[in-house]
């Protein structure tokens, strides 16, 4: 315990003290005021906009997760009994890369450091401690009940659930390093089963969303829809009165015109106390396991074009080719290298991680 305490010493830093880039500052073209809004379903122009101008880049959807592990092989077979596959000629003697029914890539490498103090998750398990970053991935399943009893039978306890009104309507699991998986139906009645096989889980949706837990939630809304899209806002309510406790998650979503494209959301954890000045699991310059970064496809061919436009807007982002030689060179080897070497690395003002790859 004395040694994480140590690091969150290290890494704790003070508002007053906080970079320029961590501090909220205003945007351009956001909205005047992000009213509370609940859920609901409906059309894309039913939603606010958080951002009226051009984003700097449009995401298209989610393109993969890059999860370091512990143990490769125990991943794998982890991740292989909730859907994923293992595809031999994308992986390298680093990166394992797996790929469920609705195409979401994982790739897996070897973290270089273990879970601290007994095994716990650094994003997951302080209760007093909610740093920034990747906190989890969910899935869409045709009938939740029925996805508890497929994992249970593989042998994957159920950590939590997520119930309103007496329905159920997501449970959690981890891995074998303790990242958080959620599977969930929060539309429409459930199909009528009593067990779902593993090739439902991410289909035809390859993922409903990911969670990223902020410090400053109303900048990072403006934030992701500015530089990244994410433009629609979707949920939105009032913090709870203790800051530690998982508030209801704020959502953004990027706007389609193509009424069937599959949802990509950011479902943005608001709790979090504890600014950083560089990832959480990259401090020091070892991996830790977790969700390291979140691979997005985009469909702007040039490379070049989109670095310039982000830079412009003071993002700190760097090419594939020059990742051995920036702060972020830890993770050679932990990353898949892209067929062109043509992906773009940057960070968000919290220091979580995104890639950029465009669509093939």
């Amino acid at each position: 315990m004395l040694a994480l305490v140590g690091l969150i010493r290290v890494l704790q830093l003070s508002p007053a003290l906080l970079p320029l880039h961590l501090i909220a500052k205003p945007i351009g073209n956001k909205m005047s005021s992000l009213t509370n809004i609940s859920f609901h379903d409906g059309a894309p122009n039913a939603y606010p906009k958080i951002y009226q101008g051009e984003p700097a880049v449009a995401v298209d959807g989610f393109h993969h997760l890059a999860v370091t592990c512990s143990d490769i092989r125990t991943s794998q077979d982890f991740y292989e009994k909730i859907g994923f596959r293992h595809i031999a000629d994308k992986s390298t003697d680093k990166i394992t890369v797996l790929q469920n029914k609705g195409g979401l890539e994982l790739h897996l490498a070897r973290c270089d450091k273990g879970l601290l103090d007994e095994g716990k998750n650094i994003l997951m398990d302080y209760p007093t401690q909610k740093f920034p970053g990747h906190t989890h991935a969910s899935f869409v399943v045709p009938n939740v009940a029925a996805a508890q009893t497929y994992i249970e039978s593989q042998g994957i306890p159920i950590s939590g659930d997520r119930t309103r009104g007496g329905r159920l309507y997501a449970v959690f699991a981890r891995d074998p390093d303790r990242t958080t998986l959620e599977f969930e139906k929060n539309h429409g009645e459930p199909e009528p089963m009593e067990i779902i096989t593993a090739d439902r889980i991410g289909y035809p949706q390859c993922m409903d969303h990911v969670g990223i837990r902020v410090c400053n939630a109303e900048d990072g809304l403006v934030w992701y829809a500015e530089m990244l899209g994410f433009t629609l806002l979707v949920n939105k309510y009032d913090r709870n009165p203790n800051p530690l406790k998982n508030n209801p998650p704020w959502i953004s979503r990027i706007a389609s015109e193509d009424p069937n494209k599959p949802n990509c959301d950011i479902n943005f954890i608001i709790n979090g106390n504890e600014p950083v000045s560089e990832n959480i699991l990259l401090a020091g310059g070892s991996v830790r396991p977790g969700i390291l970064l979140l691979g997005f496809t985009i469909v702007e061919p040039s490379i070049d074009r989109v670095q310039q436009k982000l830079m412009d807007k003071g993002v700190h982002v760097v090419t594939e080719a020059q990742l051995a030689d920036s702060k972020w060179a830890c993770l050679v080897g932990k990353v898949l290298p892209s067929p062109s070497k043509n992906t773009l690395f940057l960070e968000d003002r919290e220091h979580t991680l995104i890639r950029l790859w465009p669509k093939e």
